[in-house]
């Protein structure tokens, strides 16, 4: 069975490194990395993949939920395969619950390589923040954006080496006034989605010339 995939590029570490170990061949369509935010410019990105991947008879998704933005997707003449998690975020802790389990009782604000260097990261909103309302007040705002968060909770994916990036998220969890933590990754859902099998209870499998419908998207690992 012919199978494609399309991913996030804000995973696109994680992603890469599965396929290379679990030595895959198949073709990969990346999404812009910058479209977390905006839900529907998200989906019609999707929708264009998904008419580019016509002819696959197998597309599995490397991204979650993420707003509801595969919310009215239509599939094209394969079937749809997407991991029944909130967000990418889930899908790098292995599960929708583990993340529950490390956010309860401490507000976290989640960093990997692919978000501190994406095109709308926390740290580049910073500092546009403070570029634009100058810095008294741009932290004034920046706190008030992030007064229910306590900590930065940096993923070690295992993706790429971690000590790269610390002198940065140091610098990001200082400027926010967050405590900085190192979490352990879990690729384990990752690699389940692209290599199977892909049983009901861990994924939402639309068919071939379908509609990704609302209630569809109620269930979450």
């Amino acid at each position: 069975m012919d199978t494609c995939v399309i991913s996030c590029g804000t995973i696109r570490n994680e992603v890469e490194k599965a396929y290379k170990d679990l030595k895959l061949d198949y073709p990969i369509f990346w999404l812009q990395s910058g479209l977390h935010n905006c839900p529907e410019q998200l989906r019609d990105a999707l929708q264009e993949k998904l008419r580019e991947a016509k002819g696959f008879s197998r597309v599995l998704l490397a991204m979650g939920f993420c707003g509801n933005a595969i919310r009215g997707l239509h599939t094209e003449d394969g079937e749809l395969v997407i991991p029944r998690v909130d967000d990418c975020i889930s899908l790098l802790l292995g599960s929708v619950s583990h993340r529950m389990e490390l956010v309860e009782g401490c507000g976290t604000y989640f960093l990997t390589e692919g978000w501190l260097h994406g095109e709308q990261s926390i740290w580049s909103e910073y500092q546009h923040t403070l570029k634009r309302y100058g810095e008294r007040r741009g932290k004034s705002v920046m706190h008030r954006m992030l007064q229910h968060y306590q900590r930065l909770g940096v993923i070690d994916s295992g993706a790429y080496p971690l000590k790269d990036i610390l002198d940065e998220t140091h610098t990001v969890a200082d400027a926010l006034g967050l405590r900085h933590e190192v979490l352990q990754g879990d690729d384990s859902f990752i690699k389940a989605l692209l290599s199977g099998p892909w049983e009901g209870e861990r994924f939402l499998i639309a068919p071939p010339h379908s509609e990704i419908l609302p209630e569809q998207l109620s269930k979450l690992y």
